[in-house]
């Protein structure tokens, strides 16, 4: 069952802010990516193909790290640690569009894309709040 996200801070998720997601790498080290994402109440979805190092990260290492900082409070943050629940082909880029949407992009029409686009859903494990 995935974690509740603290109403307080739940417009981190909703908002189009740029997330830092921190996954290991093949050898034991940390990887940090700032990314586009969507919240769809439950999960955390990122788009991307297997050419890209956070899907391989991921795929081996399931657990990331998601860091948000209010960009109109420095010091208000919320950090997600959450699990790929799954991995979902989407070759029509449609989360591609969802996102563009959220963070006011026009991406380029799924047929010039990569065809082996695919769904990150990860699973909120835990959410930690800052407000200092």
């Amino acid at each position: 069952m995935p974690v509740a996200i603290s109403d307080s801070h739940r417009d981190l998720l909703e908002r189009p802010v740029i997330p830092h997601v921190a996954t290991i790498m093949e050898d034991g080290t940390p990887r940090i990516t700032p990314t586009r994402f969507y919240f769809d109440g439950t999960h955390i979805l990122f788009t991307t193909t297997p050419s890209h190092i956070v899907y391989k990260t991921l795929r081996s290492r399931p657990q990331a790290s998601i860091s948000l900082q209010d960009p109109d409070q420095s010091f208000r943050s919320l950090e997600v640690r959450a699990v790929v629940e799954a991995i979902e082909p989407d070759p029509e880029a449609r989360l591609l569009a969802i996102v563009g949407r959220k963070y006011g992009i026009d991406f380029p029409a799924p047929t010039t894309l990569p065809s082996d686009r695919v769904i990150l859903r990860l699973r909120p494990l835990s959410a930690i709040t800052s407000e200092e």
